[in-house]
């Protein structure tokens, strides 16, 4: 998976892929936000206003989130626009893992411990009055779609059935209107709406108006935080390309929008590659993806595979949630982990990460030579291998470790160097340390 100027810092170059990670720890040395970039405010506030369960309580995370949007309001951005349209897809889907992952940490030891809770650990709280619509829907199985359970349930099976039920369209439909029509103090609050306000929701009408407000909000959010053009949501490569003709308005000030220059001949390449395999623009997975993420990054693996299951299941054949899949999976069952990444391989996914991950897994189950036998065909193409930072799992440990902010390509070759080390002969180590003589970390 993947990861103190102020807003009229120096542009970011071209020779290298666009890091929004480094441009926040650049800023966060300076404890003004309104001197940091548009890119460190709009990443600060979806991480404060979407956080995973374990954060929701965070002291001053309302408080924060408010300063964000005021400081975006005073740029010209509307602060409603990013929170309802740029972030209201990765929110609805963060609501239903947030209120009913605590209860199912509480009655499955396994559950918990996955997501990075000790035994004896205090649990995550629902946020107040999300549980009793939670449940209200997992009693509807018409309008879920879930059959009846069966005899008299367990509590880990009732607790699963709310989680399941709360991802369902039924609940996730009233949510998106909710988005679109509770005051954002409401919304930052994450103050649960009334039952009779709950029933009367319904998924909100597409009108030019929204749909305008949402593509330019989006743009934005691809703009700031994608680190890849391939990355990019269609209609906002499409912006990207009509504002370069001069024929579209910036999202955001334009001086900001230096902090990101986009390249004509790249931004035409992806636009063609996202043109020839489109299909209908899944937002639903763009939205469970990046909130998976998050809960990577939080070490709530077990929640992020279940959301990466959930959102595999509508769409099958993506491959960017088969890579994260397989990612999630290599701790638990590197053998099924394996599976969803090569396939995710051979629908078109061939970013360096992909050839990480397999990595992994492969020395999980001893395949030694497996290891070096992939990473000599990776290496082989060395210049063009990815260096943006990205999540890897570390190869050193013993028990599985996060690496946060890993070069992939760095990656490939010291795993290959940590497995002839350990595993190799004195001609395999010589052979490797001559191959690998002249390839830098930058």
């Amino acid at each position: 998976m993947r990861s103190s100027k102020g807003a009229d810092s120096p542009s970011v170059s071209n020779d290298r892929p666009f890091d929004a990670a480094e441009i926040r720890l650049r800023d966060k040395g300076v404890p003004d936000p309104s001197r940091w970039s548009t890119t460190t405010l709009v990443c600060e506030l979806r991480d404060n206003f979407i956080p995973s369960p374990r954060a929701l309580t965070v002291k001053g995370r309302v408080e924060l989130c408010q300063q964000f949007c005021s400081e975006l309001d005073r740029r010209g951005i509307s602060a409603s626009d990013v929170v309802r349209y740029g972030l209201g897809a990765q929110f609805v889907h963060t609501i239903p893992l947030a209120i009913t992952a605590p209860a199912l940490m509480a009655v499955d030891k396994t559950f918990a411990e996955r997501n990075g809770y000790a035994d004896g650990e205090a649990l995550p709280e629902a946020p107040p009055g999300w549980l009793e619509l939670a449940d209200l829907m997992a009693a509807d199985t018409e309008a879920t779609g879930l059959p009846p359970l069966a005899g008299t349930a367990s509590p880990r099976a009732l607790a699963r059935r709310r989680m399941n039920s709360a991802l369902t369209h039924a609940f996730t439909d009233k949510l998106h209107r909710w988005v679109e029509t509770a005051d954002l103090e409401t919304l930052i609050e994450w103050r649960a709406p009334s039952v009779s306000e709950f029933l009367e929701l319904s998924l909100p009408e597409r009108t030019s108006a929204r749909k305008a407000s949402s593509d330019r909000s989006l743009w934005l959010m691809d703009r700031l935080t994608e680190t890849y053009l391939s990355d990019w949501r269609f209609r906002s490569l499409q912006l990207e390309w009509l504002y370069l003709r001069g024929e579209e308005e910036a999202p955001y000030a334009r001086k900001a929008m230096r902090d990101r220059r986009i390249d004509r001949n790249h931004l035409a390449v992806a636009l063609s590659d996202a043109a020839s395999r489109r299909d209908t623009v899944n937002e639903e997975s763009a939205a469970l993806h990046s909130m998976a993420g998050r809960l990577v990054l939080d070490g709530q693996f077990a929640s992020a595979t279940e959301v990466l299951k959930l959102a595999q299941k509508n769409d099958p054949e993506n491959p960017k949630l088969l890579n994260s899949l397989g990612f999630c999976l290599l701790p638990v069952d590197p053998h099924a982990a394996l599976e969803r990444l090569e396939q995710a391989h051979s629908l078109g996914f061939r970013k360096t990460v992909n050839a990480c991950n397999m990595l992994y897994g492969l020395l999980r189950m001893g395949k030694y030579a497996a290891v070096l036998e992939l990473a000599e065909a990776a290496l082989a193409n060395w210049a063009e291998l990815d260096r943006a930072y990205s999540m890897l799992w570390d190869y050193s440990s013993e028990e599985p470790k996060l690496m946060k902010r890993a070069c992939p390509r760095c990656y490939i070759r010291d795993v290959a160097l940590y497995v002839v080390h350990r595993h190799g002969d004195k001609s395999s180590r010589l052979r490797w340390h001559e191959m690998t003589r002249s390839l830098r970390d930058t």
